[in-house]
């Protein structure tokens, strides 16, 4: 008798699958077929193979049994997997057609009957129904999507910081039903791909079997090790018909870039694969079977020659001979092809994907770290890539001492000072480029990243000296010396290896002297003109025919171009004798930063301020901004060097204080632009004033509304004593004729103001074109900005466009591929005649793209999928990593004056060309944006800085073109204690400092703002209460229970409804107001007043409808901020409260935050989520002190969306789909808060150029 041996399972394994909800029917898939007779003799012989590998191996006994361990659940049809819709979900009937598709991680399979481990070959008895066995699995679940359908575009950014896996502390353990079939070779289509996974369908869903348990790997590892080999094979086969025997092998071997399919051998098998596994007599049997099979779905390799060597000639052409093509019975189907998005508008129109569309300078820079890229229409001045003539000079190269250096052309009373000098008979002038032996760099970082692989060029010259412009010469001590402005090589600034090889950018705030005897030769460097491209590298064949034309300031990383204005600004800092743009620059910083006494008053920060004058001072690191009033100033050796001010006290820091925790008062409001004046007054240092800002005294609600509409303006009609105000009752009404200000100020701010606004009104907005336009969140926030006017947005999401055109009837609105619309527009501007364009679904006619020359503003975010740290299955060919480059090509077509890219963060450490570029697409968004002459500018914004009540970090890149102004990022507005100050890092090393109001201090960490950052009760706080009905499916109803229910309808006014499936009907298909409802009360807060404008009803104040377990659940977690899923009753645990530790875990991360976790109505939102599931991992999704999770509307405020905003979905028949279509529309936009404070800030650029050129049509006359 064998001796047994008990087992439990190990720590769960961490997959490399996204862990998103997805539903498919549950009838066979093709692969299923594998109960063909050459197959079914061959896994056989693996079955024995398995057995008698399991007996050799290192265990010392021969059976294993398996035992489950104390948390580990049964598979019934009320078990939820964290993060996974329930069935019934997905089908508006309330029954559901189809099952689950989930992962299964550290499992067994075992016999039901005897829990004796199983090989897992034996799986293919279920299928061939040969014995009479049933196999059951265990191991530790969560849900499954797959790649290739849509993926919503919120993808979070946040690292855990704590080296854990997010997936294993929100896995569960579970055993299976009885095995049903086990399929293990899926076959897509549309192109032709092979699914390596291993699958098993049970009673309830198909499961994904990912990595064995260590004691299960013995029974698994042959069949895997067989079926990887020939899927490897297939697959390498179908992508490189020419494959090789010693390509194939040499794909094997292990590397930093090898592909998943390739590296996971390491997880199961311990080891690479290697030669020795593809000569072995069983794995050539099983690649032959497998080869054969194939045949019957239209997939035939034998004609490549890795094939051929493996199996042999006379086998292959066996597998060469024609064969009736197998029918594909709907039982055959892949569980991928069943999924419920079959009769999902949406999803069917998203699986259509085209290839992407550059121009001819964006594709010259795609095509060398993409692939697939396809270049449309010409060059729009074939002349436009010519340099200008300006003359050569030969290569001289002077020795290491020069033989004799000759001062010239002394400048005139300045001893000491020349213009030009002779270095061994070759004359060097004031305003020479050239190149220099390299010396010591100071900055040891750039040093460094000077040495790194991707900063060196191919051009030479680049790597063995450092280049400059003359200045001027002079003589220090008889040594003789020049000035020197330091150029920078693209590939020594972030682009490194995408940087042009013979392009210079002449730094704006480098320079330093330099010996003659340092000077090499002569620098050839063209300026090109502000309207050209950069010329094509191919048709330079000499290293020292240097082009520039942009500036690089190194302290950002953005490449400018100065105005004629700014240079003599700067210019204006140095002696007529040092004209040297970085000495001004350095001036500049350093006068900006000087508090100089004025006549009557002082500047600080460029800012100048008088007695009666409003300011924000600075209370610390990272604090919200107190604001006093300039009662006086000393002055000493033409310096301020202290203020006195009166402080005025925050309407809503006593709001919040009084109005803190659960229990809000009701009809409670706020107003973070209500001041009252105190008796408080204090000394500051000039350096802690951070700005001015503009108070009145108002008491007229209209007046106030129309005055607070501005950044930094104030209203005041109360007063107290001194700061320290415990209630709101302490505050007395202030008399207007104790209210005094600097009036000369005031009316000077007055009639900027007016100015601006006259100057808008005869220019005009910019004319805007919106690509990747989702329900408009952007273009929304643009257009509020009153500089930018969205004409036209494209948008391939049905239901995301038709949403755009409801709320916005003027724009004309694309619904189709932005490849499709570009390579329209072309085609028309070449005079070609193509069919008219039409609507993705309903195929309508679509008028035609603007023209060249109708576009002033190209903005929107390409799909964030790829670049998603969240995404932890990133493939090289995701189309969707291009899309950046047909973004850039739409520039290179329309030449706008301004160009905006948002996305997460996750963009930024982006790798190309199989990781070997690090920060690809970084590198590719400049260098195209260069490469057609644009300025550009990068940096992580956070919105929550900008007024959205939500925690989420988007990076910007902007652009101009040259000759207009390029917007600095706005300045934040409001304090997010909670957001850490992350700095960008680029692929040099370097740092990117966040924006802050310290524009030229080395404190430039300090996010410290003038407001304090919108809290979820500031934002939802006055829509109507309710909870859902407990359904007491798990735990009975008590006396308490009933008398809670009473209090909260009764005393409370908070109703209920149920969310249960079953309680739908067609006039009430969501839980909550299904119908547009009133509002209960005023606006409690300013930005419930901003969110309210234009609306009298409320309207998708409803949440999904869910089962049973996940209602419950809800409504019992306790209402108290931070409760979750910890707190509820034991009955109600989901699995993860028994995780060893897991409590620990969780604490203080927010993206590991548990699920069913409930909201504190004085924070935020944790980010805005395109899919609102309480039972989510991350999804912090439970009303702060109502039973229930967040409705559509209160997303929608989440995100900035006004009250009468509308979400439209072409699912709208289905009422399930619809409500998930309101919820990505939401999820997926921009913060309008953010987009606004970008349209401000590209506004500030617009009225700095109408200012400096008054007559000039900076943007079209409307």
């Amino acid at each position: 008798m064998s001796k047994k041996r008990h087992f439990g399972p190990m720590s769960a394994h961490p997959s490399s699958s996204k862990t998103t909800c997805k539903r498919v029917a549950e009838p066979e898939p093709q692969s299923s077929r594998v109960g063909k007779k050459r197959r079914k003799r061959l896994l056989s012989r693996v079955v024995d193979s398995d057995a008698s590998e399991s007996r050799e191996s290192s265990l010392v006994v021969q059976t294993l049994i398996y035992a489950p361990p104390d948390h580990e659940y049964d598979e019934d049809e009320n078990f939820q997997v964290i993060g996974e819709t329930d069935p019934t979900e997905q089908s508006d009937s309330g029954n559901s057609e189809g099952v689950p598709v989930r992962i299964l991680t550290d499992f067994a399979v075992y016999e039901c009957a005897t829990r004796q481990l199983v090989p897992i070959a034996k799986l293919i008895d279920v299928n061939l129904a040969v014995n009479n066995k049933m196999y059951r699995a265990s191991g530790y679940v969560k849900s499954h999507m797959d790649d290739d359908e849509y993926c919503d575009d919120d993808c979070d950014d946040e690292d855990n910081g704590n080296g854990m896996s997010n997936d294993e502390d929100c896995l569960q353990r579970i055993r299976l039903t009885e095995i049903r079939k086990f399929t293990i070779h899926d076959i897509r289509q549309h192109p032709i791909k092979l699914d390596d996974k291993f699958y098993v369908l049970t009673k309830h869903a198909w499961y994904i079997l990912d990595l064995p348990s260590e004691q299960y790997a013995p029974f698994f590892r042959r069949l895997w090790l067989m079926h990887r080999v020939a899927h490897l094979l297939v697959s390498m086969a179908l992508d490189s018909p020419r494959l090789t025997y010693k390509d194939f092998v040499s794909a094997l071997h292990i590397t930093p870039d090898s592909p998943d399919e390739v590296s996971v051998a390491l997880n199961i098998i311990g080891r690479e694969l290697n030669e020795n596994d593809i000569q072995s007599t069983d794995i050539k049997s099983y690649v032959f079977a497998t080869l054969d099979e194939l045949r019957d779905d239209g997939i035939c390799v034998a004609r490549t020659p890795v094939v051929k060597d493996i199996i042999g000639q006379e086998m292959s052409y066996h597998l060469m001979e024609e064969t009736a093509p197998a029918s594909r019975s709907r039982a055959q189907r892949l569980p991928q092809s069943r999924s419920s998005s079959s009769n999902d508008i949406e999803k069917e129109v998203l699986k259509h994907r085209n290839k992407t569309v550059t121009t001819p300078v964006v594709g010259r820079v795609a095509q060398r770290l993409f692939e697939n890229i396809k270049v449309a229409g010409k060059l729009v001045d074939e002349d436009m890539h010519i340099l200008d003539e300006a003359p050569r000079h030969p290569s001289i190269i002077h020795a290491a001492n020069p033989n004799s250096v000759q001062w010239l052309d002394p400048v005139d009373d300045h001893p000491g000072f020349y213009d030009s000098v002779l270095v061994d008979e070759v004359k060097y002038s004031v305003g020479d480029a050239v190149m220099v032996v390299p010396g010591e760099d100071e900055d040891t970082a750039r040093a460094k990243s000077y040495k790194y692989q991707p900063s060196q060029s191919t051009n030479k010259l680049a790597n063995d000296y450092w280049f400059c412009v003359i200045r001027y010469f002079f003589e220090d001590e008889g040594v003789k010396k020049f000035h020197a402005q330091w150029f920078t090589h693209s590939s020594k600034t972030l682009l490194q290896e995408a940087g042009h090889p013979n392009a210079l950018y002449l730094m704006l705030s480098e320079c330093s002297d330099v010996e003659i005897d340092a000077i090499s030769q002569k620098c050839n460097v063209r300026e090109l003109p502000m309207d050209s491209f950069q010329p094509d590298e191919s048709t330079l064949d000499d290293d020292n025919d240097f082009h520039s034309g942009l500036m690089f300031n190194s302290l950002e990383s953005s490449f400018v171009r100065l105005s004629d204005q700014d240079t003599q600004l700067l210019l204006s800092f140095c002696d007529d004798h040092k004209q040297c743009l970085a000495c001004g620059h350095k001036e500049r910083a350093s006068n900006f930063t000087d508090s100089r006494a004025l006549r009557d008053g002082f500047s600080h920060n460029d800012i100048n301020y008088h007695k009666g004058d409003f300011a924000y001072i600075s209370t610390g690191h990272n604090s919200v901004y107190q604001i006093g009033q300039i009662e006086d100033y000393k002055i000493k050796k033409g310096r301020c060097i202290e203020v006195i001010t009166r402080l005025f006290g925050r309407y809503n820091d006593i709001a919040r204080e009084v109005g803190r925790g659960i229990d809000k008062p009701k009809g409670a409001t706020s107003d973070d632009r209500r001041l009252f004046h105190s008796q408080s007054k204090e000394k500051t240092r000039p350096d802690d004033i951070r700005g001015q800002c503009f108070v009145i005294h108002e008491t007229d609600d209209t007046a106030i509304d129309v005055w607070v509409a501005h950044d930094d303006h104030y209203y005041v009609n109360e007063c107290a004593d001194s700061l320290d105000v415990r209630a709101l009752d302490d505050l007395n009404p202030w008399s207007g004729n104790e209210f005094r200000h600097c009036v000369q100020c005031h009316e000077e701010h007055k009639a900027n103001l007016a100015r601006r606004a006259q100057q808008l009104q005869r220019f005009g907005p910019l004319r805007g074109l919106e690509l990747f336009a989702g329900a408009g969140g952007l273009g929304t926030g643009l257009d509020m900005s009153g500089f930018v006017e969205t004409r036209y947005a494209v948008e391939f999401s049905p239901g995301a466009a038709r949403t755009y055109k409801h709320n916005h009837p003027n724009v004309t609105v694309y619904n189709q591929c932005t490849n499709v619309c570009l390579q329209h527009a072309i085609d028309v501007a070449d005079g070609k005649n193509p069919r008219p364009l039409q609507t993705l679904g309903d195929k309508r006619r679509l008028p035609p793209m603007p023209k060249p020359g109708e576009v002033d503003f190209i903005y929107g975010g390409p799909p964030c999928q790829s670049f998603s740290k969240m995404n932890h299955s990133k493939r090289e060919d995701d189309i969707r990593s291009t899309l950046v480059c047909n973004m850039i090509a739409y520039v290179e077509f329309y030449r706008p004056m301004y160009f905006l890219l948002e996305n997460v963060g996750g963009i930024l450490e982006h790798a190309l060309k199989e990781k070997t570029v690090a920060s690809g697409v970084v590198k590719f968004i400049h260098a195209a944006l260069i490469a057609l002459n644009y300025q550009i500018k990068f940096n992580g914004l956070h919105a929550a800085n900008y007024g959205a009540p939500q925690a989420r970090k988007r990076v910007l890149f902007m652009a101009a073109r040259q000759g207009v102004p390029l917007p600095d990022f706005p300045i934040p507005t409001h304090f997010f204690p909670h957001a850490r100050v992350q700095r960008v890092k680029l692929p040099t090393g370097a740092y990117i400092a966040p924006v802050s109001r310290l524009k030229y201090s080395d404190d430039n960490a300090d996010l410290s703002a003038p407001l304090h950052f919108v809290t979820i009760h500031e934002a939802i706080g006055d829509l109507p209460p309710f909870d859902w009905v407990d359904p007491h499916t798990n735990i009975s109803k008590t006396s308490a229970d009933k008398a809670v229910e009473r209090k909260r309808k009764t005393e409370l006014g908070i109703p209920s409804f149920s969310a249960l499936h079953s309680a739908r009907t067609s006039a009430d298909p969501y839980a909550g107001y299904s119908k547009p409802c009133q509002y209960p009360s005023g606006p409690l807060s300013r930005y419930q007043k901003f969110m309210r404008q234009g609306s009298e009803k409320l309207q998708y104040h409803y949440t999904k409808r869910f089962n049973d377990i996940i209602i419950e659940r809800t409504v019992n977690v306790p209402l108290r901020a931070g409760a979750n899923h910890f707190d509820l009753p034991k009955e109600l645990h989901t699995g993860l409260s028994r995780h060893e530790n897991a409590r620990t875990k969780y604490k203080g991360k927010t993206q590991d935050v548990p699920v069913y976790q409930r909201l504190d109505a004085d924070l935020f939102f944790s980010t805005a989520l395109t899919t609102v599931l309480p039972n989510a991992k991350g999804g912090q999704v439970l009303h702060p002190s109502e039973k229930r999770i967040l409705t559509v509307r209160e997303c929608a405020r989440a995100q900035g969306f006004p009250d009468n905003y509308e979400f439209v979905s072409v699912n709208k028949e289905k009422m399930s789909k619809a409500i998930n279509d309101q919820f990505r529309q939401i999820g997926n936009a921009v913060p309008i808060p953010l987009a606004q404070a970008l349209g401000k800030a590209v506004g500030g650029a617009m009225t700095k150029m109408w200012d400096a050129e008054p007559s000039r049509d900076a943007s079209p006359i409307l």
